[in-house]
């Protein structure tokens, strides 16, 4: 095979496994599981979100696991339009546009709160795989609103599968053939 072609190819596989790893980074933080997001970070990873929140990606996999309190009652991220520029073979940066939607006790109120943001991440290639080594919030929009702990699904009285935090997720292991938890 052509070199060029191999590198070209190289790139586009890299580009799907950042992609994935963006990917997990949602699912991870929407079911709690500290786990999976153990797995994407570089050592030392820091993340930049808020002036208050500006810790290592060690202190974010702490805090959100099943049973840890938080004011998070459920949280629900979209990405897309993910951009990524090379520095190199093992070395990476991407944008990526999210909107967020955390259902959240505050001060005694449940809301809602609603964000649009782009998250830009510093990546590295360790062991063959993509992971973040740095990562920002670049917030765009937000609103928040008063809400309650109703769920659509629940006013007409029926069941329907719902997420859960964890393992306990319907989704958990779905794509690796295990079954679908009754």
């Amino acid at each position: 095979m052509d070199e060029a072609f191999c590198r070209e190819l190289q790139r586009l596989l890299d580009k799907q496994a950042i992609a994935e790893l963006i990917y997990k980074y949602a699912e991870g933080i929407d079911r709690r599981d500290g786990e999976l997001l153990a797995t994407l970070f570089a050592p030392g990873c820091r993340l930049h979100y808020a002036a208050d929140y500006d810790e290592p990606a060690s202190t974010l996999i702490d805090n959100w696991r099943p049973g840890v309190s938080s004011p998070f009652l459920a949280t629900h991220h979209h990405v897309g339009n993910i951009q990524i520029g090379f520095l190199g073979q093992e070395e990476a940066r991407s944008v990526t546009y999210l909107h967020a939607v955390h259902r959240a006790q505050r001060e005694g109120v449940i809301v809602d709160e609603m964000v649009r943001s782009r998250y830009l991440d510093r990546l590295v290639k360790l062991e063959g795989q993509w992971r973040f080594a740095e990562r920002w919030i670049v917030y765009d929009w937000s609103r928040v609103a008063p809400s309650d702990k109703t769920n659509w699904w629940d006013i007409p009285g029926g069941s329907a599968l719902s997420g859960k935090h964890g393992v306990a997720d319907p989704a958990h292991g779905f794509l690796s053939g295990e079954k679908i938890p009754a």
